[in-house]
């Protein structure tokens, strides 16, 4: 077995720890399931949680924004400040953002406050929103996204 085949083992011992009040959680092999006190992925490696280094919250739909930005702008607005300390930090959307801004199905309030609130929340909180489009792709980034923080965070290869 070469260095890279070996390397290749090491990284996959990551595993995804999943906030077991996540509605409709993300399916791993390599999913584990506990309380994290902000967001609702982060990774595990050897025992060990990252959730103050990488941790990921979850959108699976536009109504969850809307909400966020309306009638439960306090409660999510406490979470994101939770997550300031966070080294690496994202809201990853299972929509796109052209979704989000060309439609309205969610009461009176318009796309564009909740465009503004998406900006202000990445201004104030240093949270980038991640559209994308679809829970398929939105599986995959993250899985990436763990993957690459092991590699390089974790076991500090290149």
């Amino acid at each position: 077995m070469n260095q890279k085949e070996k390397e290749e083992i090491e990284i996959n011992r990551f595993k995804i720890f999943t906030d077991n009040r996540e509605q409709l959680p993300f399916k791993f092999p390599n999913t584990i399931y506990g309380t994290l006190p902000c967001g609702d992925y982060t990774v595990e490696f050897e025992g060990k949680l990252y959730n103050n280094q990488i941790v990921i919250e979850r959108k699976g739909g536009i109504s969850e924004i809307y909400g966020a930005t309306g009638s439960g702008r306090d409660r999510w607005e406490r979470e994101l400040e939770k997550l300031k300390s966070v080294e690496i930090k994202m809201v990853l959307c299972e929509f796109s953002y052209m979704d989000l801004v060309n439609k309205q199905p969610f009461g009176k309030l318009p796309s564009s406050a909740v465009y503004s609130s998406i900006c202000s929340w990445q201004a104030q909180y240093n949270i980038p929103f991640i559209f994308c489009e679809n829970r398929v792709n939105a599986r995959g980034y993250l899985y990436k996204l763990f993957y690459e923080f092991t590699k390089h965070n974790i076991l500090n290869l290149k």
